[in-house]
């Protein structure tokens, strides 16, 4: 056909899809408005909450991700503890929290702070920050929503992140006073009836605090959010070939996930967003994109919907795709296929 639609979320590599329809399809880029958000990494939080990251347990070990991959380098060489980076830091305050931060212990701690930090009234001009260009006094006033209070949205990797999280927050001397705050937790698995809460306004003088998974970067909109509280995880399917093993563990996010994240807190009125993760750790590890899910899961089911429509062999199909799984991935899931009866030893069903 002469016109191909592809819908996809908004962190696609669109480069990526035209060189693979054809080196001279034409790419047209439609902006849309966003208001301007400011950004804040785990440095400036600490340099203005002042607070103290313990050091980690004497038994903690880097967490190690599916397929030998820790942390999302191969063989298991990154760890996002590395006090190195640190040096210059002046204030010894930041420097010893930056030093014990591992990205995995004392995270439901952070975010609660970063949240307090957030509902003191900071976004007030009063008790705002005044400079602009000095570190040491911080930014400009956080925006105040029109008319009411600004919402948060905080990003976690799952569901037991968001319970403790929730627990925590529950039992805070400010945040715990339902009086001024609405505490909603957001997760898939979640009722719809109860996911439509998030959409709700608040009534005057109560500020709304979402507690949510991946779900709310691209799958919802919560059009009064202010301000966003990024962890960076978030809980991903890996597949090791190999082993034949699939699991669900948290994994930083892609740089075009982040970028999403943060975009939640701009859509009707300027915000901010508190990253809770270094500013190197950003730059120099998080990934372009997320890995393809083709090559993250395995392919039994896809192979079986293949084989349903009629599209011939399995291999030389799946090898026309962007990008292709492995052929081990492939032998895998036939062989399982074979194994349950739902195809014959020459791929029929």
């Amino acid at each position: 056909p002469d016109l191909k639609v592809v819908l996809m979320s908004a962190t696609v590599n669109a480069e990526a899809f035209a060189a693979y329809f054809s080196p001279s399809t034409p790419i047209l880029h439609i902006p849309g408005f966003t208001f301007p958000v400011e950004e804040m990494y785990l440095e400036d939080v600490l340099s203005r909450t002042q607070l103290r990251i313990p050091p980690p347990p004497s038994n903690w070990q880097p967490a190690r991700a599916g397929g030998g991959r820790s942390d999302g380098e191969e063989g298991g060489g990154l760890t996002a503890r590395q006090p190195q980076r640190y040096q210059g830091v002046q204030d010894p305050v930041v420097h010893g929290s930056l030093c014990n931060w591992t990205g995995e212990h004392f995270t439901h701690e952070l975010v609660v702070d970063a949240v307090e930090y957030i509902c003191l009234g900071l976004d007030t001009p009063e008790k705002a920050p005044t400079s602009s260009s000095d570190p040491s006094t911080g930014r400009p006033p956080m925006p105040k929503a029109a008319g009411q209070l600004g919402a948060v949205l905080v990003f976690l990797p799952g569901w037991d992140d968001i319970q403790k999280t929730h627990n925590m927050m529950l039992e805070h001397r400010l945040l715990g006073d339902r009086s001024r705050f609405r505490l909603l937790p957001l997760h898939s698995s979640l009722p719809t009836s109860n996911q439509r809460e998030v959409f709700e306004r608040p009534p005057p003088g109560v500020r709304k605090i979402v507690l949510s998974t991946n779900i709310a970067e691209t799958s919802v909109t919560i059009d009064d959010v202010v301000f966003v509280v990024d962890v960076g995880r978030a809980k991903e399917k890996t597949y090791d070939a190999v082993n034949d093993l699939e699991c669900l563990l948290p994994a930083w996010v892609s740089k075009a996930a982040a970028r999403q994240r943060r975009g939640r807190a701009g859509r009707v009125q300027p915000g901010w967003c508190l990253r809770l993760y270094p500013r190197w750790l950003h730059d120099e590890n998080f990934k372009e994109y997320q890995a393809p899910e083709l090559l993250r899961t395995p392919l039994a089911s896809l192979v079986l919907t293949i084989k349903s429509l009629g599209l011939g062999r399995a291999e030389p199909f799946l090898g026309k795709a962007m990008n292709p799984p492995s052929l081990l991935a492939v032998q895998n899931a036939l062989e399982l296929l074979r194994d349950i009866g739902a195809l014959t030893t020459d791929e029929r069903l």
